[in-house]
């Protein structure tokens, strides 16, 4: 078999807007009276909590901002955060649905692999309805390549489609049979994708439209 075999899928800024989350989560505590700088202030200490990379946690960053302006109730803070959270869905990009749904109809296996605190991102990746199109879900705040080094070989090509130019890299630097497929990132100029050496496209719809006539090309080789 030499189509594809599996597709293993970033979560964030590949499948959901994570900027626009951010933004939400950041107006979310202005009626407690945190505006959005002290949000952003917080913010690389809530990731990287004691030196040690954590990822993003509503309880851990209400907490510290509550440390900073004692007036703010830690347990409201974290309550007006989870409420973005629970409204995940409303962050996938317009053509999330249909690429997976696409996906689905290859009949591959399909993994989600997001980097982060790992409570924090299984709540978000269930809040946008997501965990119902793929069939495994790994997450937590190590690199993407520990979790990779752990995955048996699989039949077929597989497929890993991401937004990170340097984890991917990283990701083929370990896995070099594996077929790197890069979303576009809009802060970075599209001239800079010349020379990357890697398949590169600017939506999902036209990373569907390549992964279906490649695995109908090849499924039967």
């Amino acid at each position: 078999m030499n189509g594809i075999g599996r597709i293993i899928l970033d979560f964030d800024n590949t499948l959901f807007d994570t900027d626009a989350f951010k933004r939400a989560l950041s107006g979310a505590l202005v009626e407690l009276g945190v505006t959005r700088e002290m949000f952003w202030q917080l913010y690389p200490r809530v990731l990287d909590h004691g030196g040690e990379r954590l990822g993003y946690s509503p309880d851990r960053h209400a907490k510290l901002l509550h440390e900073l302006l004692p007036d703010v109730d830690p347990y409201q803070a974290t309550v007006r955060l989870e409420q973005v959270l629970d409204h995940a869905a409303d962050f996938l990009f317009p053509d999330t649905r249909d690429f997976l749904s696409r996906m689905i109809s290859l009949n591959v296996p399909l993994m989600l692999l997001s980097r982060g605190d790992e409570w924090f991102q299984r709540r978000k990746i269930a809040a946008s309805g997501l965990d119902r199109f793929v069939h495994e879900i790994h997450a937590g705040p190590e690199a993407k390549t520990v979790h990779i080094a752990t995955f048996p070989d699989a039949p077929g090509k597989t497929v890993f489609v991401n937004d990170h130019v340097e984890e991917t890299r990283d990701v083929m630097r370990l896995r070099p049979d594996w077929i790197p497929v890069l979303k576009r990132r809009l802060d970075i100029p599209p001239e800079k994708y010349l020379s990357i050496g890697m398949l590169n496209f600017t939506s999902l719809m036209e990373i569907r439209d390549y992964l279906t006539v490649f695995h109908a090309t090849n499924a039967h080789l």
